[in-house]
């Protein structure tokens, strides 16, 4: 068994639109080597806040870009090397007049969904900043909120900002059933679709695969969760423990796959590779 699908793109590229945005402000202390910004910075203000949660809960809640004072608007995963560079009222000048810093801030911000909240968790000369770059593209959100008051009073509402999204984020994600394509790389292909559902009781694989799977105890699945990010779905169970979906499959079998017929399909006529998969066949097993 070599090739697996999740059939969960549709569902991702919703909760990738859907996804607010959140803009931070670079900080004084980095790494010392080239890092993606959202390890590169730091900072014990507002990373101190954003890092109490894991990073892909952020990335699942959040479209992250950081305000630099040398870069400009820049996305958490765009890697830069170390650099010293304060907003000063003359840096600030600086950035407001490049061209390039302008068009590169506008081209991010129009690729992602106006129509979700923008949060400006920064100081103010931070959110200076952030409109000299962003001109009229700005306008396009409905909604934005920024930051406001002492350091303190700032931290709060992130955090505020940041439990709201990422409990809005998981109520989004989650389903109630998820199909799982699944197929083997053999001529004729052998390929089924199954329907997971919550409540569906399995023994996950927790190591190796096929023949040579090992099992753990039965589990009971208490929820469905996608992902934003393409990675495809999440299984909670009722303990609070998460599985894959190769937690699912991967103890599948051809004589597993052949116990489902009449439900299996053999598609008997090209290998997978010249295959589109709007042409083949499938079916639910449950």
């Amino acid at each position: 068994m070599g090739c697996q699908s999740q059939c969960s793109i549709t569902v991702s590229c919703y909760l990738m639109a859907t996804k607010a945005t959140l803009v931070l402000p670079c900080s004084a202390e980095k790494l010392a080597t080239t890092a993606p910004a959202f390890d590169l910075y730091r900072g014990k203000g507002y990373m101190g806040v954003v890092r109490q949660w894991e990073y892909s809960a952020i990335k699942d809640a959040f479209n992250v870009l950081f305000l630099s004072a040398k870069h400009g608007l820049i996305w958490a995963n765009e890697c830069i090397e170390p650099y010293e560079q304060r907003l000063t009222p003359q840096r600030l000048k600086e950035l407001s007049r490049s061209a390039s810093h302008r068009r590169k801030a506008q081209r991010a911000l129009r690729l992602v969904n106006a129509t979700s909240p923008l949060y400006l968790m920064m100081p103010k000369a931070y959110q200076e900043a952030f409109y000299s770059l962003a001109g009229r593209t700005a306008q396009r959100f409905s909604q934005i909120e920024a930051s406001s008051g002492g350091i303190g009073t700032q931290r709060g509402q992130l955090r505020r900002v940041i439990t709201h999204e990422i409990a809005s984020a998981r109520q989004r994600a989650s389903m109630d059933e998820v199909s799982i394509e699944y197929f083997d790389t053999t001529t004729p292909i052998s390929w089924v679709e199954l329907l997971v559902r919550v409540g569906d009781r399995f023994r996950p694989v927790v190591k190796g695969a096929g023949r040579s799977a090992q099992y753990g105890l039965p589990v009971t699945i208490a929820e469905i969760i996608a992902s934003s990010n393409g990675d495809g779905v999440n299984f909670c169970d009722t303990q609070g423990r998460h599985w894959n979906r190769w937690s699912l499959t991967d103890g599948l079998t051809e004589e597993q796959l052949e116990s489902l017929a009449p439900k299996l399909v053999r598609y008997k006529h090209a290998p997978l590779n010249s295959v589109r998969f709007s042409q083949l066949p499938s079916v639910c097993a449950s």
